[in-house]
């Protein structure tokens, strides 16, 4: 969901203390956001009306023109594309949003079954995993879709991430790897004690976080996605969404008091609470220009805030 924020800034440039709020282009239900292209793009689930977002500096945000009612959970960056995926269609109707610029999206059908949850791009593809029907896919180009689904790849995924050479896959209770650009897969035995709702990779370590029976909540460290340490977080809070960037990790949650964003200053081994300005929903947590952004699906002219 992150590609190229780890291209951005390897060094750490601040401690990353104070949250700072800023008012979102509208009060809807937004869910991820990325940096790519100098803007940081953020994309919503279903609400009254759906919009995408976009902001120059994590700020001034500025909708897009209305776009399709979907479950836009995730989005990724190439390079040179953006690519939302829709995670609440049926059938073979899920929709994939696409844009060069981050303001004018073209829409299309993957023609495969899924709840695409999230989405990440490395060794030349766009790889895609389902939360609830049992499929990954992959493109080149987010126009033509492959089904990657050779057996293994059980239900309940919920992130994907690129580093190393190497996809990795987490949820509830599952890890999968894959090391020739997702086009085949290992279910790897030491993640069935990974509960994981986000994955992201920086300096050479995959972190993941998330939480286990909808209560406690979980932090995970790994290198090549087979062997698994867990970390304790530093909250039992219900962690949403990682990022790296400046040599941090910053997760974000969707519940708690004051307390719902965390860092690790030490490649997720350790991590201490960040305190936050308003006790929204926080679903996601992105990473671009030495400032890390967080948006939520919940407040009142208050659903973004950023942290340099």
């Amino acid at each position: 969901m992150l590609f190229g924020n780890i291209l951005l800034a390897r060094k750490k440039i601040s401690s990353y203390e104070t949250w700072v709020s800023q008012t979102s282009a509208a009060d809807i239900r937004w869910q991820s956001v990325i940096y790519g292209n100098s803007l940081y793009i953020a994309v919503s689930i279903i609400d009254a009306t759906t919009y995408f977002m976009t902001s120059p500096d994590g700020e001034a945000w500025t909708l897009t023109a209305p776009v399709e009612d979907r479950y836009w959970y995730s989005v990724a960056w190439n390079g040179s594309l953006f690519v939302a995926m829709d995670a609440g269609s049926t059938g073979t109707s899920q929709r994939i949003a696409t844009s060069t610029n981050g303001t004018t999206w073209a829409f299309s059908n993957t023609g495969l079954p899924g709840f695409f949850k999230d989405i990440a791009f490395g060794d030349g593809l766009f790889v895609a995993i389902s939360s609830e029907v049992r499929n990954i896919i992959t493109s080149p180009d987010a126009i033509t879709w492959t089904d990657r689904d050779n057996g293994i790849v059980t239900v309940g995924y919920n992130a994907i991430a690129y580093g190393n050479g190497i996809f990795v896959a987490v949820g509830n209770g599952v890890a999968m790897t894959s090391t020739d650009g997702g086009l085949s897969w290992v279910l790897q035995s030491g993640g069935s004690s990974v509960f994981a709702e986000s994955i992201t990779f920086g300096d050479g370590v995959f972190v993941a976080v998330g939480y286990s029976g909808g209560v406690t909540g979980t932090a995970y460290t790994t290198t090549d996605g087979i062997t698994w340490t867990s970390r304790t977080p530093a909250t039992i809070n219900l962690w949403e969404s990682v990022a790296f960037g400046g040599g941090v990790f910053i997760a974000v949650s969707s519940n708690g008091t004051g307390d719902m964003t965390m860092k690790s200053e030490d490649l997720g081994v350790t991590w201490v609470t960040v305190a936050n300005p308003v006790n929204n929903t926080w679903k996601g947590v992105g990473f671009g220009n030495n400032k890390f952004i967080a948006v939520s699906e919940t407040g009142t002219g208050d659903r973004v805030m950023t942290l340099t």
